[in-house]
């Protein structure tokens, strides 16, 4: 494990953000894994330990301006470069329909998948302009299958994703070339399944009704006829993270949702 190299995941107590974080890890990358619960963050700390790997955490609340502001700062000052990030921290909000959706639910959406992932990237940004040798670095952020489909009953969810895709888009047409050298990139999952997403693999505890007939059937949608694992998108990141001539892409991992 000769990489060096140094990744900070935000989100990384959940499902996806834990599972990229270890995998990266597990390939040579110092690994700064970043979320809310400290608990988790020092498990997967542990865990990355015991398999010989090295990793440190970093508290923080994606919901802070000033939160997110420290955490780059303490990232940078724990290695004194930052190579890579993967914002991985979002939320669904609540399944409703987008009629239902309360001030509240919607506000709290916007707020982690959009204003949190922008204020991180602009930090990163910063952070990897300054890489010694003018050597760049990556920016993943995690987007959604539902950022290029509508979003039945996660509306205001895939109004942020389709959001995401852009901006992640433009700030590649802004920050890839020689000046910069930053390769910004969008990975878009379908149905992945973690604590986020554990009602879509058994629906049936859910009240009868529309939004239970219409999920009873959403794994049907997928030509394999199943949801797809946390494995995917870790190497799906690592594909990213390895190449060179890749950037303003959104690569779907979404076994073949769009297809039709």
């Amino acid at each position: 494990m000769a990489n060096s190299k140094v990744v900070l995941v935000i989100g990384a107590t959940g499902g996806l953000g834990r599972g990229i974080a270890e995998d990266l890890a597990s390939t040579g990358w110092r690994t700064i894994v970043a979320g809310r619960n400290a608990a988790k963050c020092e498990a997967i700390v542990a865990v990355v330990k015991k398999k010989g790997g090295e990793a440190t955490f970093i508290a923080f609340d994606i919901l802070s301006s000033e939160s997110i502001a420290q955490l780059h700062e303490k990232a940078v000052t724990t290695y004194g470069r930052l190579d890579a990030a993967v914002n991985s921290a979002g939320t669904t909000g609540d399944f409703t329909k987008f009629a239902d959706s309360t001030p509240e639910n919607t506000a709290n959406v916007l707020q982690i998948n959009l204003h949190g992932v922008i204020l991180s990237m602009q930090h990163q940004i910063r952070l990897m302009r300054a890489n010694p040798g003018g050597s760049g670095g990556h920016i993943i952020n995690m987007s959604s299958v539902y950022g290029s489909h509508g979003g039945q009953y996660a509306s205001i969810y895939a109004g942020t994703k389709h959001a995401l895709n852009g901006i992640t888009k433009s700030a590649a047409l802004e920050v890839s070339g020689p000046k910069d050298n930053i390769l910004v990139n969008c990975i878009a999952p379908g149905v992945i399944l973690t604590e986020m997403t554990a009602i879509l693999g058994d629906p049936s505890v859910l009240p009868d009704g529309e939004m239970k007939d219409y999920i009873m059937t959403l794994k049907g949608q997928y030509p394999q006829q199943r949801y797809g694992e946390i494995g995917d998108v870790a190497r799906g990141c690592r594909y990213l993270l390895e190449s060179p001539w890749v950037t303003g892409t959104v690569l779907e991992i979404e076994g073949g949702f769009g297809a039709k």
